[in-house]
């Protein structure tokens, strides 16, 4: 039987949904307006490039799939610096979503797509991650022990990470941080029949879920925190910056970054 995994990225997606920080206080065109503002989209790359990028590079192209869900919207010049960015990696698929319709579906259906495709019986995961966090290099072979039919129906958390700082193109400060069910890494282990095109659990992708700090109230939900598996960063055109979050940080236990780099491609 075979097995998959994608790596799902939502990469400055323009949506009516008002659930992201951005849109949250914003009128639509003033929300869209700073959505593709030129110097968040510059900001936005540069931490993709430094942090997010390099995590996830050299990830077995034959088992995993990295989707890049980009807006229709975004203005060419940074799809196609986007595009010119991920293209020696055979294994990424930027997928262009529509506003007006609904972005969970839209990554459904690319999902769906890509599973028939395939042509046979597969166990997959699909993984969270945010365009400027990053994941461990032992990141998959964590989850290697739960992409089985065992495991079908459960969500995987692996809760401890790093917070890091970013500051002119550079982490600045790093910290130890354990968050159960944080969005980064967090993975949906589901099972398609190639004959029946059928799912075994009708939510396609992790994002069906909803909320991630509540999806051990939908499905069965495994914490896993042995390793640190992931980085979140914060930096000013981070969708979760905010100064206390910074201060909180700084009361918990930094780490050197070359300690770090062990387990992290920076």
């Amino acid at each position: 039987m075979k097995k998959h995994s994608f790596v799902m990225i939502r990469y400055s997606v323009l949506s009516m949904s008002r659930s992201w920080k951005l849109n949250k206080s914003n009128e639509f065109n003033s929300y869209k307006e700073k959505l593709f503002d030129r110097a968040r989209l510059e900001e936005r790359e540069k931490v993709f490039k430094l942090i997010t990028l390099p995590s996830i590079k050299n990830m077995n192209s034959t088992e995993v799939t990295v989707l890049i869900f980009v807006s229709e919207s975004m203005p060419d010049e940074y799809f196609d610096r986007l595009s010119n960015l991920v293209s020696p990696h055979r294994n990424f698929k930027l997928v262009k979503l529509c506003y007006e319709e609904s972005i969970n579906l839209q990554m459904n259906a690319t999902i769906e797509t890509m599973l028939k495709e395939m042509g046979e019986d597969v166990v997959y995961s699909t993984i969270r991650l945010d365009d400027d966090d990053a994941v461990s290099k032992n990141y998959l072979e964590l989850l290697s022990g739960y992409l089985n039919h065992g495991f079908v129906g459960y969500c995987i958390s692996f809760s401890s990470g790093y917070g890091a700082i970013v500051n002119d193109e550079k982490i600045t400060e790093i910290y130890k941080i354990c968050v159960p069910k944080i969005a980064i890494g967090i993975a949906w282990i589901n099972f398609f029949d190639a004959a029946g095109s059928t799912f075994e659990h009708t939510e396609v992708s992790v994002y069906s879920l909803g909320n991630h700090m509540k999806v051990d109230e939908k499905v069965p939900t495994v914490i896993d925190p042995r390793e640190f598996a992931w980085i979140r960063t914060i930096h000013k055109d981070s969708d979760i910056f905010d100064s206390t979050l910074v201060e909180k940080y700084r009361k918990l236990s930094s780490v050197n970054l070359e300690e770090v780099k062990k387990d992290f491609i920076l």
